[in-house]
């Protein structure tokens, strides 16, 4: 009395192990991987440095340079006024020389 039931009906498909390629663990990745060693290396910021207290020096150094920096890049109120380009008082009336022929 059990019933068969087909494996198209329900969604499942037939199972299939692996390949025997992808089984080693032989793949150029893993080689490159046994070869290669990362070493620390210091950050661009104290490099060149010879200790700790030149690394202190220098970070006070680039923090004070910096402070005339962000005090221009602030925009004031005067700052934000788009000034005329051609300022009529300084063009009006003055025709050059060789400009009366075309009107």
């Amino acid at each position: 009395r059990e019933a068969v039931v087909s494996t198209q009906s329900t969604g499942q498909g037939i199972k299939r192990a692996r390949s025997i390629s992808r089984v080693t663990g032989d793949t150029p990745m893993d080689v490159d991987a046994k070869f290669t060693t990362k070493k620390a290396k210091p950050g661009r910021d104290v490099s060149g440095l010879r200790d700790a207290k030149q690394v202190k020096v220098v970070k006070k150094m680039k923090k004070r340079s910096q402070i005339k920096m962000n005090q221009f890049g602030r925009a004031g109120e005067a700052d934000r006024h788009i000034a005329a380009k051609l300022p009529k008082h300084l063009f009006s009336g003055k025709r050059g020389a060789g400009k009366t022929d075309r009107r």
